[in-house]
């Protein structure tokens, strides 16, 4: 069952104090499949509205070297980077880049996700752009997802994209950002997120939604009227907190929109964000380890693999691009 709560102006912000944005550098791995051009061509949308530089990244995964020598596959490396390096000079040459955007490519051999994670060190980048494929959760406990893998350990901000949401169309949807939803579990780490909200909203005018799901997880042992009871107590004592995490972390509380939800936090939150026809949802990830995430997983993570819309993910300690 699920409850919802909906306080505060529903208009966009405007007039708001915001941290400065300086997203001058984005990494874009892809995969060289045909999806790969749509996502270019979103962060293309994307590199345009910041004035980033672009380095699109393609990764030459290792293959399993046999006992009996591995000369051969080494050369097969370096003919594999020539051969990656001139389609993605295609690439660039076939899709429309707008004058003023710059656009430079990278090949690594290597783990991709380390590789990713390592480019973005190395070049210095302010955003790792990235698809996802929004695969099972038994796909997912088993091998993980490279986006997911690289929200987990990347030296910056993650915005993901689902690549199903450009399967359905012939054109990548472009880029907007008309409404955004932050969730938060109200610890301070939390609060991160929302300083990329208001910045991000102070820009382009945006309506910001702040979200809290309350988990209804009850014993089996508790009857059906006394779980209601006791979900409704905890609802209602959420609003209350919402109410004074959001004056102790908003510059301006009176025109963010918040909502108490209950249920599965990231089942509530991904489809919070397709009701309000959401653009970005914006999460922090609290960084946990790898045993915990194996049994546990992680909320960011799941909404990445889960969410229609683009994310973008921040942890408590990174390279921002937020003020």
């Amino acid at each position: 069952m699920s409850k919802m709560d909906t306080s505060n102006a529903e208009s966009a912000p405007s007039g708001r104090a915001s941290g400065r944005i300086h997203l001058n550098r984005m990494l874009v791995p892809v995969d060289l499949t045909g999806l790969s051009t749509f996502v270019f061509e979103y962060a293309i949308e994307v590199a345009r509205e910041f004035q980033s530089e672009i380095t699109l990244l393609f990764v030459v995964e290792p293959p399993v070297y046999p006992s009996w020598g591995y000369a051969h596959l080494v050369k097969r490396d370096h003919e594999l980077r020539d051969i990656a390096l001139d389609k993605l000079s295609k690439m660039i040459a076939e899709t429309n880049v707008p004058d003023g955007v710059v656009i430079k490519t990278a090949v690594r051999c290597g783990d991709a996700t380390l590789e990713i994670s390592e480019a973005a060190k190395e070049l210095n980048a302010d955003v790792l752009l990235i698809a996802t494929h929004g695969d099972s959760d038994l796909l997912h406990s088993f091998l993980g997802g490279t986006a997911e893998q690289v929200v987990r350990h990347a030296p910056c901000p993650v915005w993901t994209v689902r690549k199903s949401s450009f399967e359905k169309s012939e054109q990548p949807p472009g880029f907007r950002l008309k409404n955004i939803l932050v969730p938060t579990d109200l610890s301070a780490e939390s609060s991160k997120a929302i300083r990329y909200a208001e910045a991000l909203a102070s820009k382009f005018g945006s309506a910001v939604c702040l979200a809290h799901v309350v988990p209804s997880v009850l014993p089996t042992d508790v009857n059906q009227m006394a779980g209601l009871l006791e979900e409704s107590a905890l609802v209602d004592s959420a609003k209350t907190e919402l109410g004074k995490w959001s004056k102790a972390n908003l510059q301006d509380p009176g025109v963010v929109k918040q909502e108490v939800l209950s249920g599965s936090p990231y089942l509530e939150i991904t489809e919070a964000a397709n009701r309000l026809k959401t653009d970005l949802t914006i999460v922090t990830t609290h960084g946990q380890s790898a045993l915990r995430h194996f049994l546990l997983g992680s909320t960011a993570e799941r909404i990445v693999r889960h969410s229609r819309c683009p994310v973008l993910v921040v942890r408590e300690q990174e390279r921002e691009f937020v003020d």
